[in-house]
């Protein structure tokens, strides 16, 4: 554990978080024979004033330190919330620092490697466990169960539109889910199968059909699915399946996430930051990529104004 105590906020022509990771990274560099076999998981606390905060820390392929709690410690017994608050902050870094003791102490005793692979913690769920395999793309992984060999994408996001994929992989729209469930920090974890397939880049006549049945599917039980681009279509053979469900959800009730990106992306109009979740949304961006390809036919394009008008 680090400490690092300032009066008030700027004192010391420096942050008190940055100052406390630079004085962590200083402490690991004086022994580097020691902590390269270890990840140095540590707990940073800072009191600027009457504020505490704490952070988590580890050396990986560099440091890692992710912000934990903030809170005043200024008294006022009838905040029974705030004070509730305060003393599970103090309870969890008693936990805490009596788990890295405990790491430590069977690190120095047995002198093991404890280097981190560069994956995630979460190595199991309730069909088993599995073993990872590479990165897909931030935060996706293909992995292998380990009782079947069986090959699974593992997905860790925020949010996600579990009713929404569950329906669609209920009728061969999308790879059918094996886990769903949060882990530490209100992540959710998602465990699926893993589909062999390629985002499409030209349409056809299949693939508009496909893609027609997917979305009256939707529409039947009132789901978008919300970020309908190619990239978020795999197909094979001419028959799509949808993956990405983060932002999925019901027509009219569920939003849009804040701080969506408008700088590469040119959003349907009325997907925005905060807004409702509307089925012409959809429509509008496989319009958008059936009317793209080059080499599409006059059959394909009255196909597609039928089944998207």
């Amino acid at each position: 554990m680090n400490k690092e105590d300032k009066l008030g906020s700027g004192e010391g022509g420096g942050d008190s978080w940055l100052q406390n990771i630079a004085y962590y990274t200083k402490f690991i560099a004086k022994f580097p024979d020691v902590f390269s076999d270890c990840l140095s998981p540590a707990i940073l606390l800072e009191f600027v004033g009457p504020r505490l905060s704490v952070s988590a820390c580890c050396f990986s392929k560099g440091v890692i330190c992710d912000p934990i709690a903030s809170i005043s410690l200024l008294a006022d017994p009838h905040d029974l919330v705030r004070n509730t608050s305060v003393a599970r902050i103090f309870l969890s870094c008693k936990v805490a620092l009596q788990s890295l003791a405990r790491y430590y102490s069977h690190f120095f005793a047995t002198n093991s490697r404890m280097i981190s692979d560069g994956f995630p913690y979460p190595r199991t769920f309730c069909n088993g466990t599995f073993t990872y395999e590479k990165v897909l793309k931030d935060l996706v992984f293909s992995a292998i169960l380990d009782s079947t060999r069986q090959r699974v994408v593992v997905k860790f996001t925020r949010r996600y539109g579990i009713d929404v994929h569950q329906h669609c992989a209920t009728a061969g729209h999308a790879p059918r889910v094996l886990h769903f469930g949060e882990v530490a920090g209100d992540w959710k974890m998602v465990v699926m199968e893993f589909i062999d397939g390629v985002h499409p880049v030209l349409s056809s006549p299949n693939l508009i059909i496909s893609l027609e049945t997917i979305l009256s599917y939707l529409a039947r039980a009132n789901f978008v699915h919300a970020d309908l681009r190619p990239n978020n279509m795999l197909v094979q053979e001419d028959r799509v399946q949808l993956i990405d469900f983060d932002w999925s959800g019901r027509e009219g009730e569920d939003r849009y996430p804040l701080f969506m990106n408008h700088v590469d992306l040119e959003w349907p109009e009325g997907a925005s930051d905060g807004m409702l979740l509307l089925r012409r949304h959809d429509l509008e961006w496989v319009r958008r990529f059936t009317n793209s390809s080059s080499t599409t036919t006059t059959t394909t394009t009255s196909t597609t104004s039928t089944a998207f008008a």
